[in-house]
């Protein structure tokens, strides 16, 4: 059966942990997935456990492996996690580097703008700049996941989606689970969507037939008319059930939407995702 849950960035930033699991538990889901930095009461475990929720895994949420904040922001996640008893701590792959992700930010620009317009991208110049910076990006992402990794945490990664993002492409992701063993991968199909649309990278389907196997969470969400994502999974998406029939149903899949949408729109939501991998 499909082990469906929500993130906490769903709800406002203020909202207490005791509250996101009670209404979670509304929704009919039994799994919560974290974002920090966020409030973290002082007893999280009993709080969310009095309600009949677990804690999937602490995700970090504003800050990647190569971000100079990184090891401030994976401090605060691996001591909730320990706190909450969850599975697992979910790290962004980061900015390629400084120089490159602002030029990438501006070829994005580029690539939206042809892809809205119905025309083919031109990604020559995008790739160049990934295929420069790629090495030396990988090279300090595993440097702070070997450091991170020493504290006992187990460790997943999440794969990005704009062409500045480190983890765009699969073979740096496989680079990183090979150095690592131990290390998961939370996949977020709707970024590799994404990056499939704007001609910087393969299609999700792809993904899920690589990694299948070491995928240990799964993020729900659509990317919307903007490509902007954490939408209803329906709206502007991947193929939900062909991912459905390639990706472990056993892990968290975490309906990863902001609270621009509302509960209906959460249960109508739940209701898709389920008709579509089949369940």
């Amino acid at each position: 059966m499909l082990n469906l849950g929500l993130s906490t960035a769903f709800f406002e930033a203020d909202t207490p942990l005791e509250t996101a699991a009670r209404r979670t538990r509304d929704l009919g889901l039994e799994t919560l997935a974290l974002v920090v930095p966020g409030p973290v009461p002082g007893r999280p475990r009993d709080a969310v456990r009095s309600v009949g929720v677990t804690v999937g895994g602490v995700v970090l949420g504003e800050a990647g492996a190569t971000d100079d904040a990184f090891e401030r922001h994976r401090a605060a996640a691996v001591a909730a996690a320990a706190r909450l008893r969850a599975p697992s701590v979910v790290v962004e792959g980061g900015d390629l580097g400084l120089k490159a992700s602002r030029t990438l930010k501006r070829a994005e620009s580029a690539l939206l703008a042809a892809f809205r317009g119905g025309e083919a991208p031109d990604v020559a110049e995008a790739q160049a700049l990934r295929d420069a910076e790629r090495e030396g990006g990988a090279d300090r992402a595993a440097r702070a996941l070997h450091r991170a990794s020493a504290d006992g945490a187990e460790l997943a990664i999440r794969n990005g989606g704009r062409a500045a993002d480190l983890l765009l492409q699969p073979d740096v992701v496989e680079w990183l689970l090979s150095d690592l063993p131990t290390l998961g991968l939370w996949f977020d199909p709707a970024r590799a969507h994404r990056a499939w649309c704007l001609g910087l990278g393969p299609e999700p389907a792809a993904w899920a037939d690589r990694f299948a196997g070491r995928t240990t969470g799964v993020f729900v969400h659509g990317l919307g008319s903007d490509l902007g994502g954490h939408g209803h999974p329906e709206d502007g998406a991947p193929d939900w059930g062909t991912l459905g029939r390639s990706l472990p149903h056993r892990v968290p899949w975490i309906l990863d939407v902001t609270h621009t949408l509302s509960a209906a729109d959460v249960e109508d939501a739940i209701r898709y995702l389920r008709a579509m991998v089949g369940e």
